[in-house]
Parts: C-alpha cells; sequence; structure tokens
C-alpha cells in the first residue's frame, strides 16, 4: 500500500500517533464536560448519542448554551466516529484542529455553566 502524502487520509494503522488521537482526545474532553454538567443536574446517560441529545434538550433549548456550542458537541460526536471508525470518510488536518479548539471552548462554557 503506497503512503499518501496527508497523514490523515491513512488507515489508522499508518497514521502518525497524534493525529489519530487528537479526535476522539477532543471529542471526550468536550463529552465527559458534559456529562458532568447533566450529573450536576442529577442527569445520567450511558450512550453518547443520550448525552449529546440531553445536552441539547437540557441546555441548548433551555438557553444554557449557545445554539453553537450544542452544534460543536455534535460536529464532535461526529468527527469521533470518522477518526475512530473511518470507512472512507476523513478528517482534514485543518478540521483536526478545529475540533480541538471546538472541544475547549465547549468544556470553557460547560465550566462557566457549572459556576
Amino acid at each position: 500500500m503506497a503512503v499518501q502524502s496527508n497523514p490523515l487520509q491513512q488507515p489508522a494503522s499508518w497514521r502518525p500517533p497524534a493525529l489519530t488521537i487528537s479526535l476522539p482526545r477532543a471529542y471526550y474532553a468536550a463529552f465527559y464536560a458534559a456529562k458532568a454538567a447533566l450529573l450536576e443536574d442529577g442527569l445520567e446517560y450511558t450512550k453518547h448519542s443520550a448525552v449529546v441529545a440531553a445536552v441539547h434538550q437540557h441546555y441548548v433549548k433551555a438557553g444554557r448554551l449557545q445554539v453553537e456550542q450544542g452544534k460543536a458537541l455534535s460536529w464532535l460526536f461526529e468527527l469521533r466516529s470518522v477518526a475512530d471508525y473511518g470507512g472512507t470518510a476523513h478528517v482534514s488536518p485543518d478540521e483536526a484542529q478545529q475540533a480541538i479548539e471546538a472541544a475547549a471552548e465547549f468544556v470553557e462554557a460547560i465550566k462557566r455553566l457549572l459556576g
């Protein structure tokens, strides 16, 4: 198999470790922040999709988080699936950087929410 110039377009076994793990790590930072906020409100979910949906229901629709923050969590959830399970979809280095920034902003928003 020929190695392509874009490391994020390589199979996971060919990608540099930092690129392979950055998207899931960014997502999990946001996911666990969301889970902490939900737990603070007495809500517990085990499925990732349920946590994302609950954030939209309890925080975005209620005006406690901005719509963009809810979209960021949903986007990170989708990117994590692409990064972990691949298939024919790929994530660009720019998207990886955007994911890290989106996760950091989401975590900061949750910190403010928790006060």
